[in-house]
């Protein structure tokens, strides 16, 4: 994916919880949570947890999205996004919970920034 360096940090907030369902931060915490590379696989790449997450947001269908992370082969998207979800559904309820309470609060914010 191609960013523009010339956006608002608000804005680019906003593109990436668009696509992926989540702030920048909470990727991050979940990416820290997982240590996908003891818990998954040592080849875990920050971008399969993305796939994971964009998948989780749209639920659309495994052709377009892997289509949408760059072409990647259906077989290996599926690999890695299912490897990802259920690493995030492991993660004990009080994570997940509190995640999701931040998240909120981070929506809100994102909001209320954006009319001002």
């Amino acid at each position: 994916m191609n960013w523009d360096c010339n956006v608002s940090t608000i804005t680019a907030d906003h593109r990436f919880w668009e696509i992926f369902g989540c702030s920048i931060e909470v990727a991050v915490m979940l990416w820290q949570k997982i240590v996908p590379h003891s818990m998954i696989n040592r080849d875990a790449h920050v971008s399969h947890m993305l796939w994971a997450l964009m998948f989780l947001k749209t639920y659309a269908k495994e052709t377009a999205l892997s289509g949408m992370a760059g072409g990647a082969d259906e077989k290996t998207f599926r690999k890695w996004i299912w490897s990802f979800v259920c690493a995030i559904a492991a993660l004990d309820s009080d994570v997940v919970s509190g995640t999701a309470a931040r998240a909120q609060e981070e929506l809100s914010l994102l909001h209320s920034n954006a009319h001002n």
